[in-house]
């Protein structure tokens, strides 16, 4: 399983796809919107795919950082780039690069310090107090 990066197994442990055709070193990063729409993020060469129904749908170039979760949102692209830090991605002609970072606030203007969980089309962060979900 290790050395295809990517693996979709059925409810039954069939397995229907793998990235081996991709040559990737490690995946970084992935992204399960629904059963039929799969994003993930690989190393050595830098791209994140859109598996659509199993088949690559898109693929883009990402420069200048890393990503270790992402999610897409009406302005594009979020990412955490590390521990600390997200950012707003633009995407243009298939390149993904930075545009800003992002401090997440709660409701009374607070910035929201704890980590981050980015799954589907939901980024939820985790607060001393509280849990902040679908910011």
């Amino acid at each position: 399983m290790g050395s295809a990066g990517v693996v979709a197994y059925s409810m039954n442990g069939q397995r229907l796809w793998d990235g081996s055709n991709f040559g990737i070193i490690d995946c970084y990063a992935l992204n399960v919107v629904n059963s039929n729409e799969v994003y993930f993020y690989y190393y050595d060469d830098s791209f994140l795919v859109l598996l659509n129904e199993i088949e690559e749908s898109i693929r883009y170039r990402l420069e200048g950082n890393t990503l270790q979760q992402f999610m897409f949102d009406k302005s594009g692209l979020i990412g955490q780039v590390d521990s600390n830090t997200l950012k707003r991605l633009q995407i243009k002609n298939r390149t993904i690069t930075s545009k800003e970072k992002i401090k997440l606030k709660n409701h009374y203007g607070d910035r929201i310090n704890g980590p981050v969980l980015m799954r589907g089309k939901f980024l939820n962060a985790f607060g001393k107090d509280e849990i902040y979900k679908n910011l």
